[in-house]
């Protein structure tokens, strides 16, 4: 058996005559599913601009899943993106990645498969606001850099 497929969980305007569909994309060829976190640009005909799957380096490999939820576009166009990845034993992990405006980690032009790193915030203090608490399902967390 085999299907490939994509599923986007979230339609996302961006900040100009486009848009972002985000989730993931499954390649199933019998023995592991293969799950990508996706995220597609459209024109606003909807017309593909560009298309990328993400895999989080740590969890590459047979049998682990990534999904992405949701994506912000910041004022330079950089896109901030949401998700979950899993391990073999199916633990999830929360998955945060920065990408430029073309869905690519660096200044060069990349390919349809991403594979992004682990980059860790140094001594800077992070303030989560998590609301709402408690929770029966969805929440929403918002971070600053500074106190307020």
């Amino acid at each position: 058996d085999y299907f490939d497929f994509s599923y986007l969980e979230r339609i996302v305007p961006g900040r100009g005559d486009y848009f972002f569909g985000v989730g993931y994309h499954v390649n199933y060829e019998g023995i592991d599913d293969d799950y990508y976190g996706l995220v597609i640009k459209f024109n606003n005909q909807g017309d593909t601009i560009w298309s990328h799957r993400y895999r989080h380096f740590s969890q590459n490999g047979p049998g682990r899943y990534h999904f992405l939820y949701d994506l912000y576009e910041t004022e330079n166009g950089d896109l901030i993106m949401q998700g979950n990845c899993s391990n073999a034993d199916r633990r999830d992990y929360i998955w945060l990645l920065r990408t430029n405006s073309r869905g690519c980690l660096g200044p060069s032009p990349c390919g349809e498969f991403i594979i992004s790193g682990n980059n860790e915030l140094k001594n800077k203090e992070i303030f989560l606001n998590i609301f709402p608490n408690p929770s029966l399902g969805l929440i929403r967390i918002n971070k600053s850099f500074n106190k307020v």
